[in-house]
């Protein structure tokens, strides 16, 4: 479950490390699509090097992470399966407790209940947020929209009959 331990380091790169980045990701984009990335570390007083190849996979992460750091843009790392309490997860979506529920509710955020309470993933969080930001909206989620708007009208209309008779 989520707390304050939890909040990842935040990386806010200097001009020089954004400098930095924007070359290698230039020298890195210019290579095979099939990249495998070559990391030396140094060990020990001996300073003697340890090359190592990253995966294909953790190769492409680090390529994402430089990208993002070109562009000046603030890293955080988070555990994508962690899971927060309502409160945390409204916090992090920038909307109410009541209001999260709601969507919980409607099936729009996937989550679990622990006894009475309930608990969402950040990879939950995340792709509610991608789905909002893209415009997504649920079919459901839009028949029911008409249908309150169908049931709000039609409930005016007959309003209107009875006090016009």
């Amino acid at each position: 479950m989520g707390n304050a331990a939890s909040m990842p380091e935040v990386f806010e790169p200097s001009a020089e490390e954004i400098k930095a980045a924007r070359e290698a990701v230039e020298l890195l984009s210019q290579r095979d699509a099939d990249l495998e990335i070559g990391v030396s570390l140094f060990e020990g007083k001996s300073h003697r090097p340890v090359k190592e190849v990253l995966s294909s996979d953790a190769s492409r992460f680090l390529l994402a992470l430089l990208r993002q750091v070109a562009q000046g843009h603030r890293i955080g790392l988070f555990d994508l399966e962690e899971e927060l309490t309502t409160t945390e997860a409204a916090a992090l979506l920038g909307v109410s407790r009541p209001t999260l529920v709601s969507l919980l509710k409607e099936g729009r955020i996937t989550h679990r209940m622990v006894g009475s309470h309930r608990r969402v993933s950040r990879a939950s969080l995340l792709a509610f947020r991608e789905s909002r930001e893209a415009g997504a909206v649920p079919e459901k989620t839009r028949a029911e929209r008409m249908s309150e708007v169908s049931d709000f009208l039609t409930e005016w209309s007959d309003a209107e009959e009875r006090t016009s008779s």
